[in-house]
């Protein structure tokens, strides 16, 4: 080794951190998101599970009203076909809001829904809100966690 072998180090080492960091559009983010989120409500209007499905990351977590948590890409997909290929469900939502954090791999969706259960005589409406954990999985959007909470009030007590 040389005495310039040492300096050569330190000046390629000084430019490699003045590297420019990567920039992400957090605005093309937002975008991509609202067109996963559209996808979403189609499917769900169509009753389109495997489209559903392919949105969940392996890991992710959904957090319905009324039920326990259901966790698992393939535990969601289940819940899904029981739900929502009943012939008696339809449902639909609308998003509100995204916020993307600035490190553009994690972001938050906020909306409203409308979930309707006819029967032969009665029909059923769920009116609430939503919140959607959306994380980069391979590059990809993957939902992460999803939570729907009603706004109808508690029934009365007797």
């Amino acid at each position: 080794m040389n005495r310039r072998t040492p300096a050569l180090l330190i000046i390629l080492l000084a430019i490699s951190g003045c590297q420019k960091a990567t920039v992400t559009d957090l605005t093309q983010e937002e975008a991509m998101l609202r067109s996963l989120s559209k996808q979403w409500s189609a499917a769900m209007e169509a009753k389109d599970v495997d489209t559903i499905c392919a949105l969940f990351a392996p890991n992710a977590v959904e957090l319905q009203a009324n039920s326990p948590a259901i966790s698992g890409g393939d535990a969601i997909c289940t819940w899904y076909k029981g739900w929502l290929l009943n012939p008696n469900v339809s449902g639909s939502f609308s998003a509100e809001a995204f916020e993307v954090a600035a490190s553009g791999d994690i972001a938050v969706e906020r909306g409203t829904y409308t979930f309707r259960t006819q029967n032969a005589d009665t029909t059923r409406e769920d009116v609430g809100k939503y919140l959607t954990v959306w994380t980069k999985v391979d590059g990809q959007w993957k939902v992460f966690y999803d939570m729907s909470n009603t706004n109808l009030p508690l029934p009365a007590t007797p």
